[in-house]
């Protein structure tokens, strides 16, 4: 194969993005637990708020990852992978018609979805802890305002980490506008 070397460059870049994934959710849970232990432990009901600042910005990332991923795996797709040769890779075509041909079945959906909503869950999960700490208190210390600022930063963060997830969960759906958009550049060329 005469584009050998690219090609093996290009799948190590996905295979590090992917890496890169892992590592985020890693580092996410690391801080999670840590902020909500600090949370917990010194009853400042403000901690709790903290876990948003880290998973919004995180939730980004890892969708930029996943869109790196789809880009050079289109790209691969269109300029680095041929049927009629032989001695090509393929595992980008293959990988798409697979999909094509092959849906997921609910409990390989339920897997694969559900792998994806853990920043949701989280967003969730520490709303649900911020408001239980906050009735449990004896005296209930924040002005209206402050009660509806909190809801609106946990609902608009929760929301934003919800739709970046859906937007970015399935790399098959958004990675087919983009093997169009190579095919495009490659007939201009």
């Amino acid at each position: 194969m005469k584009n050998e070397k690219e090609y093996l460059i290009l799948r190590d870049e996905i295979t590090w993005r992917l890496k890169a994934i892992d590592t985020l959710g890693t580092f996410t849970y690391t801080i999670f637990i840590s902020i909500l232990g600090v949370a917990l432990s010194t009853n400042i009901i403000e901690l709790f708020l903290l876990p948003f600042v880290v998973i919004l910005p995180i939730s980004l990332k890892v969708a930029n990852h996943k869109y790196s991923v789809s880009f050079i795996s289109a790209y691969l797709n269109q300029f680095l992978e041929d049927f009629n040769d032989e001695e090509c890779f393929k595992w980008e075509k293959f990988h798409v018609k697979y999909y094509e041909r092959n849906p997921r079945m609910l409990k390989e959906k339920i897997i694969y979805y559900g792998s994806y909503a853990e920043y949701v869950l989280m967003c969730i999960l520490i709303s649900i802890i911020f408001w239980i700490k906050y009735f449990s208190q004896e005296e209930i210390c924040f002005t209206v305002y402050q009660i509806y600022g909190y809801i609106l930063i946990q609902l608009t963060i929760t929301f934003l980490v919800a739709f970046i997830t859906i937007s970015y969960i399935d790399c098959e759906k958004f990675k087919l506008p983009i093997i169009e958009n190579w095919k495009k550049v490659k007939e201009n060329e």
